[in-house]
Parts: structure tokens; sequence; C-alpha cells
């Protein structure tokens, strides 16, 4: 989590100087979790509370007050979730972001080999922020155009093994960068896909 932090704050402020960033919706947005996650917290309470209470004396209906509260609170987590905290130049350059992701997907979900076989070097570091490095490695080397990246070399002095180190080394990463988000990761810095954005 400390970590996660570390890289956000700069990220945010740096977004912030480039008009990519609303700090008073970021606020706004922060408020509307610590509400709704009360309101969850006391629908849960009082959830418990009715059902040993009034369970056993068969008044079922007092169960409506609580699932009342619950239903509120989710309300209230949908309406936190429109509060993005981009600029509508943020929200510009979020979209943009969003149609080359695809776009680059698309590349890699075809059947036919591809004619650009540069393609591989020169999107991977895309590839890598946009978090499906993985999946984009291991097309490539399916299609066997893929070369390891000059900044990379293993111990091995053979290319095929050099090719699978670096598979390895992707996979691995992604691995252990994937948990370190789910760990730390509830409050997206750039919302919607724009942590790119510059």
């Amino acid at each position: 989590m400390n970590r996660y932090r570390r890289f956000a704050k700069p990220l945010r402020l740096e977004m912030v100087e480039k008009g990519l960033f609303d700090t008073a919706q970021w606020r706004m947005r922060n408020w509307l979790v610590g509400i709704t996650m009360t309101v969850a917290i006391v629908a849960f309470v009082l959830t418990i509370i009715t059902v040993s209470i009034a369970g056993p004396r068969g008044m079922w209906p007092v169960l409506f007050l609580p699932l009342g509260v619950t239903l509120a609170s989710s309300i209230m987590c949908v309406f936190w979730l429109t509060f993005a905290p981009l600029t509508a130049q943020g929200q510009q350059e979020a979209a943009q972001w969003k149609v080359f992701s695809r776009a680059l997907k698309e590349n890699i979900q075809r059947r036919e080999p591809l004619v650009d076989t540069a393609m591989f070097g020169n999107y991977l570091i895309y590839a890598a922020s946009l978090g499906f490095v993985e999946r984009w490695v291991k097309y490539f080397q399916k299609q066997g155009v893929m070369d390891v990246p000059p900044w990379f070399h293993s111990l091995a002095t053979a290319r095929t093994d050099n090719m699978a180190a670096f598979v390895t080394m992707v996979a691995a990463t992604h691995t252990a960068g994937s948990a370190s988000g789910a760990s730390g990761g509830g409050g997206g810095v750039a919302g919607g896909g724009a942590s790119g954005a510059g």
C-alpha cells in the first residue's frame, strides 16, 4: 500500500499540472467513499441486530429497514463511481488511451500472422503500461517473430534460451504486479484508464 501511494502521489501531482486531474472532484470522491462505507457498515450491523431480534418473533417485515439502508448504500456507491477525478481534457485523454489499448489487444487476438514484425518491440512498453504485457509477449512468441529486447540479456547465450528467459521474466513480473495492484489499488489515481495520459 505504501509503495502504491509513493507512486500515486507524484503521478497525481503531475496530472494536476497538466490539467488532467481535478482535485476538487477527487476530494468529493473520497468524501463519498467515506459516506458509502459508513452507510454499508451501519446496514450490516442493523441487519445482524434485526435478524437476531425480529427473526425469532416472526417480525420479518422489520428486515426491510436494514435492507433499505443496504440499498441506499449501494446507490451511494454507484453515485460515487460516477465521480471520475478527471478534467474534461483528462477524460478525452483517457478515451484516446482506451481506443489505443483496444487496438493493441485486437492485434494479438487475430489468428493471421502479423506483417509488421517490428510491432513487438515498438509497442512492448505500451502493452506493459496497459496491463497485458504477458499476453503480448506470448502472442509474438507463438508467431515466431519476437526478438528479445537489446536491454534484456540472460546468462544463457542461445537466442532461444534468452527468449524463454524473457517470457518467464515477463510472466513473473506481471503476476507480482497484479498481486501488488490488487492489494493496494483501491483508489485508482487516474480513473478511467488515463494513468498513462501525458
